[in-house]
């Protein structure tokens, strides 16, 4: 985020979470430059996407459960939850996870620029205006 620009793209359906899509975003954008670590909020606390991200060497800072337990399903998963029970604020501070904000701003600022839906009538021009949309978005950034 060190530009504030969207550097990879995915459009689905409505019926695809985020969540499934998350690991093919990283590895598209880890082919514009290297990531250190991923700001995700609760929605992506999964045991494939903390295992996903520790293979890529990427740092996982992922909101976790309130209710998450220690496991042998995901080592590094398990480890963060020994640091952030009782003490979200301090884990959040210590690990950088407040700057999370900067990618909820390039949504928020896309959504109001753009609005939640799409113009287009016809589904072959769907992916046309998505793309030109987040192009636009970018550029607006500059």
């Amino acid at each position: 985020m060190k530009d504030k620009k969207a550097v990879a793209i995915s459009i689905t359906e409505d019926s695809v979470g985020d969540n499934k899509e998350v690991l093919l975003l990283i590895d598209a954008a880890r082919k514009r430059g290297t990531i250190a670590k991923a700001l995700l909020d609760g929605a992506y606390d999964t045991f494939e996407i903390w295992n996903g991200l520790h293979a890529r060497g990427i740092r996982s800072l992922i909101r976790l459960r309130k209710n998450a337990v220690v496991n042998n399903k995901s080592p590094t998963r398990s480890q963060e939850i020994k640091c952030y029970q009782g003490n979200e604020k301090e884990w959040a501070k210590a690990t950088g996870f407040g700057q999370r904000w900067q990618a909820e701003t390039l949504f928020s600022s896309f959504k109001r620029r753009f609005g939640e839906n799409c113009t287009a009538t016809r589904p072959q021009n769907v992916i046309p205006e998505i793309l030109f949309k987040a192009m636009l978005c970018n550029w607006l950034i500059s």
